[in-house]
């Protein structure tokens, strides 16, 4: 897809989609229960040669030593126009664990899934 749709594309998406907070509670097998709170932090960067689109995590019940405040950057996509109707996509995930953001964010760059991921489902 040209340049312009792709990036106008994940913009909208990262801003409905992406800036999510997760409420939860956890029991773990000694019976012991814990509230947390997980904050997904979209940030957006564009210029006509190059759109980038950062997702960082913060967890209540993780300390990641040496993390920028807003979180670790769980999803880093690079896109860049390479023709008039063509754009390279670049996504760096932190583990495994990110497939469903990098599924989406595909989705959004393509135009063939336009949906939000269930962040819940992770």
């Amino acid at each position: 897809r040209p340049f312009r749709e792709v990036s106008s594309t994940l913009q909208r998406k990262a801003d409905e989609c992406l800036k999510v907070v997760i409420k939860g509670t956890s029991t773990n097998k000694y019976g012991n229960t814990w509230s947390s709170v997980s904050t997904f932090k979209p940030t957006f960067i564009a210029n006509p040669k190059k759109a980038e689109l950062h997702v960082q995590l913060t967890r209540s019940e993780v300390v990641e030593v040496g993390a920028p405040p807003d979180g670790a950057y769980r999803v880093v996509l690079d896109a860049t126009p390479i023709a008039a109707k063509r754009t390279r996509i670049e996504i760096y995930t932190w583990s495994t664990d990110e497939d469903l953001l990098r599924r989406a964010m595909r989705g959004w760059a393509k135009g063939d899934n336009l949906g939000c991921p269930d962040l819940t489902k992770r």
